[in-house]
């Protein structure tokens, strides 16, 4: 059965108000872990290992799971050498956090996207390797589809995963990030269109998914910049894809990373790159898009 999460700073800054809201929730039998993208604003790179021991204590004594860490790892322009020798030694610092709190998924990315990824192929494949040759066995790297990098379309991701044959490399679906991307919206545009039906066919590579993670939207004013809305309000029929998930034999987590901040209202562009940042993330928020998501992950 999967299990249901949520990402740290989409319920407050810091680990009390995170295990507050996820103690509460037991009481009703709800049982949600949590994905570490930021504590007190810092990610966990930044953590010290005697800080993120700290903060593993407080989940594990509220019974807790942590489902996996997040890292700016591959977020950056692939072509420069000197960033990417620095990214490489963060690696081990990553690893022994992830310890820490128990987790083998570490989130990578694939590059700033600043050409065609086609081309970027060789590039992507090289940095991959040298990213595993520091990775120990019993760790995942879960690369997101994001718009923003040379992943963002899950199907070259797919090849990609499928260059390194490595069972360290796995996917990290976040359908909501085709919201996001300009060819979805342009495809949107276009009658007949559903991206239900697109989402549910990259079911077929489930195989390589290791992670999960669940937003909404509608597209705004700006078609190109699609706003954020409660789970069963936008364009995703979200229990028509946890029932494609579950139907394609995916038994992992499924987290939260909604973008909704308090009284509803949208964060900036500017405080989204900002993990933690002012204003991010809300507890009311958070604990009604989990009952949501628990009920319909009870129904399957």
């Amino acid at each position: 059965m999967m299990q249901i999460g949520i990402i740290s700073d989409e319920i407050g800054r810091g680990p009390r108000t995170q295990v507050r809201l996820l103690k509460k929730l037991q009481k009703d039998g709800i049982m949600a872990g949590v994905e570490i993208r930021s504590l007190r604003g810092r990610y966990p790179h930044q953590l010290s290992l005697l800080e993120a021991e700290q903060a593993a204590r407080m989940f594990r004594d509220a019974n807790v799971p942590v489902h996996g860490i997040a890292s700016g790892l591959g977020k950056f322009n692939l072509l420069d050498k000197k960033a990417a020798k620095e990214q490489l030694k963060t690696i081990p610092h990553l690893v022994g956090v992830a310890d820490i709190f128990g987790t083998d998924n570490i989130r990578m990315f694939l590059g700033f996207r600043w050409q065609d990824s086609r081309s970027m192929c060789d590039t992507v494949e090289e940095f991959g390797k040298r990213v595993l040759d520091k990775l120990p066995e019993n760790k995942t790297l879960v690369i997101e589809n994001e718009p923003a990098t040379n992943a963002g379309m899950l199907d070259w991701l797919v090849e990609m995963i499928g260059r390194w044959d490595d069972p360290r490399m796995k996917i990290l679906f976040d359908p909501g990030n085709y919201i996001y991307a300009v060819e979805t919206m342009m495809a949107l545009s276009r009658v007949g269109v559903n991206v239900n039906r697109v989402i549910a066919d990259h079911m077929l590579h489930s195989e390589f998914i290791g992670l999960v993670h669940i937003k909404n939207l509608v597209r705004g004013e700006d078609p190109l910049k699609p706003d954020t809305v409660d789970l069963d309000k936008g364009i995703i029929d979200i229990p028509e894809l946890l029932r494609a998930l579950r139907d394609a034999g995916y038994n992992g987590a499924v987290d939260l990373e909604s973008h909704r901040r308090k009284a509803g209202q949208q964060i900036s562009e500017a405080l989204r790159l900002k993990p933690g940042g002012k204003g991010y993330g809300d507890p009311k928020i958070a604990e009604k898009d989990l009952r949501m998501l628990h009920g319909w992950v009870k129904e399957l």
